[in-house]
């Protein structure tokens, strides 16, 4: 292409050569237009092709970078030592693994912070096999238990003995009520009287509560809920409880006040937008002490002849159970989940617990290969990309959570796993990883449970004492 200079020259030429003044006017306008545009259509060729360039190297780039890393590994000293006493003690099924020393150093943790005149309570639900409450209740000392579920209250019943004091976690429609006493022997009758502090929400249902005391001759313990801010049932303001307490003053003979329950299972999900997580947490806890401290102190003023003797004043949970002590209106501290610590536990509310619960999975199959049917054509690729693609395991059952704790580079098949919980008689689970992952037929994955009543979903739980197998526990025999 002609520069600058050769241009004007040229031009300079051709009006030498060219005498009429029009022609040679057109002639310049004519060669000036040709090579400027094609300077001017070059220039957009050139910006155009840099922009591609810095495109593809920006996508090569990005791709180098966010390609999946080999993550293949083995069990560590931990898990394979308890993969090699499942596989000694002649374990081929699914099942909930239990490390009693870490059970034991995380219920030492709570009977160091909930301590008299606080009373601490288990919650039943969290930790749902009989001989496992049994044993955290003589190694925690206590005989308070929060059920949710009238079968396993029963059961319960009979196992824990006199003394026992049990306050369900929610209230129960009469009729249910009824035939859970209509299921109990003559004896366990009796004690369930004594044991049990119904829990009743509303002024209509406790009215039930008595219709029913009075048909049978009964008289109930009511523990009444309120609402300290998580607004899923109870009284919502002090002058709420007016009526219920009017209702059980006027039937002694078959009401008895037992207390308050406010839970406050909020507190650890309040959002926050300045200042860190913790101070948001002690805030908003502040906020539920308050809200509690109105409660007692209006019943007290309006109705002290119910607020005599023992009442049980139940808050907490596994999240706050920490922050309670003994200046607070709270006397019964309720946690279960804490002391196996299942992975929806992470906060500084819990720090120093461990996590002692793991579901155990014998692998079924090891196969080459991603072995997702349709994609046959596309498995290359894939194993290409992503290194741990490059072996398929299937174990035996799935579908209970999709944290994988060990060996190190398995995961769950995102294409055809189950989400959490979704399956609840899971068959098998396809996973995956790669070359480097150190796992046969018959080794065991061991998964991170998202709640401790995961374990209702197998035939037994497997107690760990130093890596050895020590007890054999069924979980209850109903989920309701």
């Amino acid at each position: 292409m002609l520069t600058e200079r050769q241009f004007n020259s040229s031009l300079d030429n051709s009006r030498v050569r060219c005498k009429n003044p029009v022609v040679r006017f057109a002639m310049a306008s004519r060669v000036k237009a040709t090579l400027y545009g094609g300077i001017i259509m070059t220039a957009r060729v050139r910006n155009r092709i840099i922009i591609a360039a810095g495109i593809a190297v920006l996508i090569a780039v990005t791709g180098f970078v966010c390609k999946p890393g080999d993550a293949g590994g083995g069990y560590g000293p931990y898990f394979t030592g308890m993969n090699a006493s499942l596989k000694a003690a002649g374990i081929a099924q699914p099942r909930a693994a239990l490390d009693m020393d870490r059970l034991d150093a995380n219920i030492a943790l709570v009977t160091r912070a909930i301590v008299p005149p606080l009373r601490y309570r288990i919650v039943m639900k969290s930790l749902p096999a009989p001989d496992l409450l049994l044993y955290i209740m003589k190694k925690a000392g206590t005989k308070r238990l929060m059920p949710f579920h009238l079968s396993h209250m029963s059961e319960m019943l009979r196992h824990a003995g006199p003394g026992t004091d049990m306050l369900p976690g929610r209230p129960f429609p009469v009729a249910a009520v009824e035939a859970f006493y209509d299921a109990l022997p003559a004896h366990l009758r009796t004690e369930a009287l004594h044991a049990v502090q119904w829990l009743i929400d509303s002024k209509e249902r406790l009215a039930e509560y008595r219709d029913f005391a009075a048909r049978r001759n009964l008289t109930l313990r009511v523990n009444l809920e309120i609402d300290v801010g998580l607004h899923r049932g109870g009284a919502r303001a002090p002058e709420e409880l007016a009526p219920l307490l009017d209702l059980i003053t006027a039937n002694p003979g078959r009401l008895v006040f037992s207390g308050f329950m406010g839970y406050d299972g909020h507190v650890t999900h309040v959002p926050f937008f300045i200042g860190s997580r913790e101070s948001a947490i002690r805030k908003e806890f502040a906020k539920v002490m308050v809200r509690y401290a109105a409660f007692v102190d209006y019943g007290r003023n309006k109705f002290p002849s119910l607020f005599t003797g023992d009442l049980s004043f139940n808050g907490g949970g596994s999240t706050t159970y920490s922050l309670y002590d003994a200046s607070m209106p709270v006397n019964d501290v309720a946690a279960g989940s804490c002391l196996v610590m299942p992975s929806t536990f992470d906060t500084f509310t819990l720090a120093g617990h461990i996590p002692a619960l793991f579901l155990a999975a014998p692998v079924l199959k090891k196969m080459d290969g991603f072995g997702v049917p349709f994609i046959e054509a596309f498995h290359s690729v894939v194993a290409w990309w992503d290194p741990n693609t490059a072996l398929t395991f299937y174990v035996s059952g799935g579908g209970w959570s999709d944290i994988i704790l060990a060996p190190a580079g398995v995961s769950i098949n995102a294409l055809t796993g189950s989400p959490p919980n979704e399956n609840m008689l899971p068959s098998q689970g396809m996973l995956n990883g790669s070359k480097k992952v150190a796992l046969s037929v018959g080794d065991f994955v061991f998964f991170h449970p998202l709640q401790g009543d995961a374990l209702m979903q197998f035939d037994e739980v497997l107690a760990l004492r130093a890596g050895k197998i020590e007890a054999r526990w069924r979980p209850f025999a109903s989920r309701l």
